[in-house]
């Protein structure tokens, strides 16, 4: 029954997700069945990637293995933060915004002309403090909160550092679900490809920056399964 069932819901899944692809697809103005092959061929060179080529680092070693993984990360950290600084621009919008407040909540703590933003958008004020934080600390070497490169220079290391983080705790997800390097490689894969993580590396606003946050909370979740205690208390806090 259970097998029944299982088998009903992605079935029904695959219907759904086909419905909203195909529809985005003819419904797209810019070309969309074109945008559809190149994702289709893309997809069929990951699936033979995991099917044939990611298998094979599963008889290597614990030792070889995390070696070759650190190290590709490590060049994939490398490549990241160039790209960040190299993209660096003056923010704008919201963004622009939570980066002028910053310099009267770190003066008083309070949002001076700012505040009435928080009052209408008060689902920045959670991005505020946490940027007003990291920037009291990069104070304390000489960097302020201004549109200069300089002054951005703070905020977009602390967004490499979310997204790199992020990446991380995916890899570690995939460790303790599927307990494989393919699976592991896999995941690091799609990451280092996927790019709106490059194009979105120097903009530290709440759509990366909150990001590890859940993959915590799934990382507790399958350590509760586990009926660790320690995890459980995580979970519920």
């Amino acid at each position: 029954m259970q097998n029944r069932l299982e088998k009903l819901f992605w079935g029904g899944f695959a219907l759904l997700w086909g419905w909203i692809v195909l529809n985005s697809v003819f419904r797209w103005e810019h070309n969309g069945p074109a945008a559809f092959a190149v994702g289709a061929a893309l997809a069929a060179g990951v699936w033979a990637l995991s099917k044939w080529v990611l298998p094979r680092l599963n008889g290597l070693s614990q030792k070889r293995w995390r070696a070759y993984f650190y190290t590709a990360f490590a060049l994939y950290a490398a490549a990241f933060a160039a790209m960040a600084w190299l993209l660096a621009e003056v923010p704008i919008m919201d963004q622009e915004v939570v980066l002028r407040t910053l310099s009267d909540l770190l003066d008083d703590g309070r949002f001076g002309v700012w505040s009435g933003y928080y009052i209408v958008c008060n689902n920045n004020l959670g991005l505020a403090l946490v940027l007003g934080g990291w920037y009291w600390l990069a104070g304390l070497v000489g960097f302020e909160p201004d549109s200069t490169l300089m002054g951005v220079a703070p905020g977009i290391a602390l967004n490499v550092l979310a997204l790199l983080f992020s990446v991380a705790l995916l890899c570690l997800l995939a460790r303790r679900v599927l307990k494989t390097n393919a699976a592991v490689a896999l995941a690091f894969v799609l990451c280092a490809a996927f790019a709106p993580f490059w194009l979105y590396s120097p903009c530290f606003y709440s759509d990366t920056l909150s990001m590890p946050f859940g993959l915590l909370a799934l990382l507790a979740f399958e350590a509760w399964q586990r009926e660790e205690r320690r995890a459980r208390r995580l979970l519920l806090a």
